[in-house]
């Protein structure tokens, strides 16, 4: 299945809300904690709605590795330059510098451009998930491995072990793969997001009074078992009130501009992170360092020059990443 060919304008301006969400997270510590407590759940969440095993697990693994692994390598490979470049200027760069590099399997879970964290977690995810899709045919039954899996991996994340690149997130979260799976797929509880209404606005309100009673909830108790479960009933809720809200982004150029940032996920979580090196001294020049005006400017500053940086990488790189936005508008073709 062809995901470019099935693509829901809907679910891509979703993943524009989740976009923002992120940049957003990276910029300030207001909502830090509430904003992590879903923002990535709902990506994962996503992903499995158009989640297919038509093509056999070889040909599978290899188009996930084209997807993902190669992409991961290309901006982990980008982001070392560019971090070598602000040290050599600076003056601050030495030759065990160059050791970033080993960081393209990063088997400690460390890596110089943190977001990228999610290609690997996505690969491994999607593998987990098409043997389990192809061998446990009932869902229900998936559904209690995969949350087996996640308190097992949990278990292991508060006792400090961990596994190699970022396989033990894949393990916690494939569980929000298989609910975006089964709600889109086999049932209707994407129709109800796809109108404007009194109702929508209604539990649009209910879900973020009980996300916000939940996070308080789980932020009361000790990090255990039950801790593992309630995360994850509140990520799911955090999930349905984005859903809801997106549901009510009907003008036509703010529909766009979040389906722009929605099919351009991956390219703007994987250049954004680099870019507060620009925008923090900027805004530290306008406001005071850690108020909300200072967060606002690095997070806008890093916003527009993601969507540039965006747009020049996939000028640069057409078959790599995607045409850019402005070449398909000018009619200019790189060859």
């Amino acid at each position: 299945m062809d995901i470019l060919k099935q693509r829901d304008v809907y679910v891509d301006i979703v993943k524009g809300w989740g976009i923002i969400l992120v940049i957003w997270g990276h910029s300030s510590l207001f909502m830090f904690d509430e904003i992590y407590a879903f923002h990535m759940p709902l990506f994962f969440f996503l992903s499995g709605c158009f989640f297919s095993t038509k093509l056999d697990f070889i040909d599978f693994t290899k188009k996930k590795f084209r997807q993902l692994i190669v992409p991961y390598i290309f901006f982990l490979i980008l982001s070392c330059i560019y971090y070598w470049g602000l040290l050599f200027v600076t003056g601050r760069f030495n030759s065990n510098d160059l050791l970033d590099i080993i960081q393209i399997f990063p088997y400690d879970n460390k890596i110089l451009n943190t977001p990228l964290w999610f290609f690997y977690a996505l690969f491994w995810m999607s593998l987990i998930y098409y043997l389990l899709r192809r061998y446990v045919k009932n869902d229900y039954m998936i559904f209690c491995i995969v949350l087996i899996l996640h308190i097992g991996e949990y278990l292991l994340s508060i006792n400090d072990i961990s596994l190699p690149a970022y396989l033990g997130r894949s393990l916690m979260e494939v569980i929000y793969m298989h609910l975006g799976f089964v709600l889109y797929n086999k049932t209707s509880f994407f129709n109800k997001f796809k109108t404007t209404s009194l109702k929508n606005l209604f539990f649009l309100f209910c879900s973020i009074s009980l996300f916000v009673l939940l996070f308080f909830i789980q932020n009361k108790i000790d990090k255990s078992f039950v801790y593992s479960l309630l995360s994850i009933i509140t990520a799911l809720m955090g999930i349905i009130f984005s859903l809801y809200l997106c549901s009510f982004i009907r003008f036509k150029r703010i529909e766009k501009a979040f389906d722009y940032l929605g099919t351009h996920t991956l390219c703007l979580f994987s250049v954004h992170l680099p870019l507060y090196e620009i925008s923090r001294p900027i805004a530290k020049r306008l406001f005071e360092k850690g108020s909300l005006a200072y967060d606002i400017t690095s997070f806008l500053i890093v916003f527009v020059l993601s969507i540039i940086v965006t747009e020049l990488l996939m000028f640069l790189f057409p078959k790599f990443l995607r045409q850019s936005l402005f070449a398909k508008k000018f009619n200019i073709i790189k060859n």
